[in-house]
């Protein structure tokens, strides 16, 4: 990867996929420069949850990705950030079952899998490629050659899932999976997570003591507190956006992408 103002080689990157086994759709994903974590899960089952539609406009690509929706059950291997506290609370609140794979039973993921193979042959296409281990890159530079941004990367992504890999058909369907997942649909309503709503209060509040809200979040924490109500702060690290949790069970989304000071 490269960053977007200088277009110097930084690090390389992560993708994490929320895959549909049952028409071997890509519902989400999320590229990122960070290893593996509760948070890339989250990031992607956000994707995965959301309708695309703002995604797309926010990436200046016009195409049709249907897939969204909350899942019943969610087949995950062993790794360590499918087993964080977070990702169960999550969960738990939208009713989705945890499915872990048996240790040594690497077989019931063979969908997944095989799909990310598929995928992973495609990045290698890229220009920067590490490929799959230091025998096959060879000599092959590929600091050097390294060429995507880690957003040009997300687009990159859209496009060839959304773009190309729902309308190849797909050997075990013998159809393409975008119309594997119009047949298993049909008319069922989707269940998808409703946007919180938007509320700015005045006052100041620091999050990992570099971001300063100059017209933040805190006197509405103090509101909660003082009414009793139990509150959680969570942030979205794209966009610097805070939500806060009542126990009611509303949600208050704070949009602070134009409230930063990180002058610290």
């Amino acid at each position: 990867m490269v960053d977007e103002i200088n277009r110097l080689p930084i690090d390389r990157p992560w993708v994490t996929i929320v895959f549909d086994v049952a028409s071997r759709a890509v519902v989400g994903f999320h590229a990122t420069l960070e290893a593996p974590s509760a948070a890339s899960v989250a990031m992607a089952l956000n994707m995965a949850c959301l309708p695309k539609s703002k995604w797309l406009r926010s990436l200046a690509i016009d195409l049709d990705w249907p897939m969204h929706g909350i899942p019943e059950v969610l087949h995950l291997d062993n790794a360590s950030e499918f087993h964080s506290e977070a990702l169960r609370r999550g969960c738990e609140r939208y009713g989705i079952w945890l499915d872990y794979r048996p240790h040594g039973q690497a077989y019931m993921g063979g969908h997944i899998e095989r799909y990310l193979g598929t995928l992973m042959r495609r990045i290698h296409g890229v220009p920067g490629t590490t490929m799959s281990n230091v025998k096959a890159r060879g000599r092959y530079q590929s600091e050097k050659r390294a060429s995507l941004s880690l957003r040009e990367l997300e687009a990159w992504l859209t496009l060839e899932i959304g773009g190309r890999y729902h309308y190849a058909v797909h050997r075990g369907l013998h159809m393409t999976p975008f119309a594997a997942w119009a047949r298993a649909l049909r008319k069922q309503p989707i269940s998808s997570p409703e946007y919180p709503e938007s509320d700015i209060v005045n006052n100041r509040i620091a999050i990992d003591y570099i971001l300063e809200l100059t017209s933040g979040v805190t006197g509405r924490i103090v509101e909660l507190v003082r009414l009793s109500a139990r509150c959680a702060m969570r942030r979205d690290s794209r966009t610097v956006t805070v939500d806060l949790l009542q126990e009611a069970g509303k949600e208050f989304a704070f949009d602070l992408g134009s409230e930063r000071n990180v002058s610290h």
